[in-house]
């Protein structure tokens, strides 16, 4: 227990995308999500949307150590992509 240093393995919505496909993602993940990551999110429709990690506007707190806040743009359908 002494050893734990963050809340897990975790990512949420914090801000739902906008209709310009713009969001927040908030969480705790040992490797931190960076500018130009990309994340692939299951959506309501069945289909699972890419969205990357912006440059901007990203929070990354101390305490604890994993915690996140980066905003995301939506890029495109993981199917689109594929062909």
């Amino acid at each position: 227990m002494a050893d734990h240093k963050g809340w897990g393995d975790a990512m949420f919505w914090f801000r739902n995308p906008d209709e310009d496909g713009r969001g927040t993602v908030h969480g705790h993940l040992r490797q931190r999500p960076q500018p130009g990551d990309r994340i692939v999110c299951p959506m309501q429709s069945g289909r699972n949307a890419i969205f990357e990690v912006q440059v901007d506007g990203n929070s990354y707190p101390f305490d604890p150590p994993d915690q996140y806040f980066v905003n995301v743009a939506f890029v495109d359908y993981e199917e689109k992509q594929a062909a």
